[in-house]
């Protein structure tokens, strides 16, 4: 691939990321950073959860009169990253995990395409419309007074597919769409190595302590295509 290309797959979805907060700090420009950051949070209900995590502490209670007996399970997974980035950076983090993990998003999806045959022209065209569907939908549904084309906006798009929304999206659409590109991959059933089946049991793994239906999805998938590999394989 040529440089310039590399650098659209890099430069763009860091830009889309940087564009979205200098919006946001200019609209809350009279409240501080910690506080705008934290009012741009979409499910605020695992922030106590990441704050625990970045602590190595398994067993929050958050009462001081109960305490927590063993581990206390949640989507570890999905918020690990998050935890990290919390520790080192603090709520900053969350801004440095938005323009990884879109990055990410943003190339997953073009190499997805690449391997399905599609052309380097093509794909980047095709990952350009995806990430920006939501914003068209979202200025038709504006014009048109239509609350369907918002809807599928939000359910499709804005929760799922090219999700920013903190934390769990952020990061269940990296593991879907590696599912995705290893899924490809069991066309050529008989040449899988062990390396192989390492991969795509770690992103099961990763994706039952993130998201459980993409989890059911993804191995309903791959159960359906062993078995029909099977039954070629003895006629």
């Amino acid at each position: 691939m040529e440089l310039n290309k590399k650098l659209y797959l890099v430069f763009f979805p860091i830009l889309l990321v940087f564009s979205n907060w200098i919006l946001v700090f200019y609209h809350f420009q009279n409240f501080g950073y910690d506080i705008t950051i934290f009012l741009n949070f979409n499910d605020i209900s695992y922030f106590p959860f990441i704050v625990s995590l970045s602590d190595l502490n398994f067993s929050p209670s958050y009462n001081d009169y109960f305490q927590a007996e063993g581990l206390i399970t949640f989507p570890y997974a999905s918020i690990a990253f998050h935890a990290i980035f919390y520790k080192f950076f603090g709520l900053f983090g969350y801004i440095f995990s938005q323009i990884i993990f879109v990055t990410l998003t943003y190339y997953l999806i073009f190499y997805f395409l690449r391997l399905s045959g599609i052309s380097n022209e093509i794909s980047i065209f095709t990952t350009l419309i995806v990430f920006n569907i939501p914003i068209f939908l979202e200025i038709l549904s504006y014009f048109f007074q239509n609350d369907l084309l918002f809807h599928f906006k939000n359910n499709i798009f804005d929760y799922h597919l090219t999700s920013y929304r903190y934390p769990r999206p952020l990061v269940t659409n990296i593991f879907f769409y590696i599912s995705l590109i290893l899924l490809l991959r069991l066309e050529n059933f008989k040449s899988l190595s062990f390396k192989y089946y390492l991969y795509i049991s770690i992103i099961l793994s990763l994706l039952l302590q993130s998201f459980i239906f993409i989890f059911i999805l993804i191995g309903l998938t791959i159960f359906i295509i062993f078995v029909e590999n099977f039954i070629k394989q003895n006629n």
